[in-house]
């Protein structure tokens, strides 16, 4: 589907609010039928060769893409999603309450401990939550040119109190580590560092800039891009990139 199209299906939805909800549920039952991930980037796991009952984690789980991407290409992944937006983190509690290799977190990952404010946007109703962030500019700027016809008025965003922590105050030992947060991966970066020097996990990025390219490439990580089955050393992807130790090879 090419940029125009997309654009025109978001506007579209905007026009029904309620087909959220029955359009991710819809996604999420071809994607298991098919067994194929939202992302094509997470058939590129296999390819890190993590040992069985890795410690995998989502930051930023939104509504369970991710999660179902890991479990269907890791080996064997234990999971422990990270999602501040609470009504989206009790749904995801509810939908793998019975899968013993997920734990969810009603918090979100920063560089800070506290309380903050997540802002979430919605347009003519219809909620954005996947571009939901603790930065009020990165909520409110990215949909200004991704619909057709947008008018500011219509735009509207909700304001929600979450607890959110650092990674490194956790303890936790990853192997691999997605970060999909809008504009707010260099402060989890930040709060995460300790983590990163001593457990070098594999990281998938969505959009990192130069200061999350520059802060990693001084922790010793380099960008690769998921391509044509490989992993490709050097390159940032259109979408999502992995950043793994220098000294890997692939």
């Amino acid at each position: 589907m090419d940029d125009r199209a997309r654009k025109a299906l978001r506007t579209v939805q905007t026009r029904v609010p309620w087909l959220s909800d029955a359009k991710a549920v819809a996604q999420r039952s071809t994607r298991q039928l098919f067994r194929r991930p939202f992302e094509e980037d997470f058939r590129a796991l296999p390819l890190l060769c993590l040992p069985p009952g890795a410690t995998h984690l989502d930051v930023g789980a939104n509504r369970g893409q991710s999660i179902d991407a890991i479990r269907l290409y890791g080996n064997a992944p234990v999971v422990h999603a990270f999602e501040p937006n609470p009504q989206l983190a009790d749904r995801l509690a509810r939908r793998f309450r019975r899968s013993v290799d997920v734990t969810i977190h009603s918090i979100g990952l920063g560089d800070r401990p506290g309380s903050f404010d997540l802002f979430v946007p919605s347009y003519r109703g219809y909620v954005f939550d996947g571009l939901a962030s603790l930065d009020e500019a990165c909520a409110r700027e990215w949909l200004t040119d991704q619909l057709f016809g947008f008018e500011e008025s219509r735009l509207h965003i909700k304001v929600m109190a979450c607890a959110v922590q650092r990674l490194d105050d956790l303890h936790c030992e990853p192997a691999f580590v997605k970060i999909d947060v809008q504009g707010y991966e260099h402060q989890v970066l930040q709060g995460a560092r300790r983590t990163l020097v001593e457990h070098r996990p594999a990281l998938l990025i969505e959009w990192p800039g130069l200061v999350v390219t520059t802060y990693l490439a001084d922790l010793g990580y380099a960008p690769f891009q998921y391509l044509e089955g490989a992993l490709v050393a050097g390159h940032h992807g259109m979408m999502n990139t992995f950043f793994l130790q220098r000294d890997v090879r692939r």
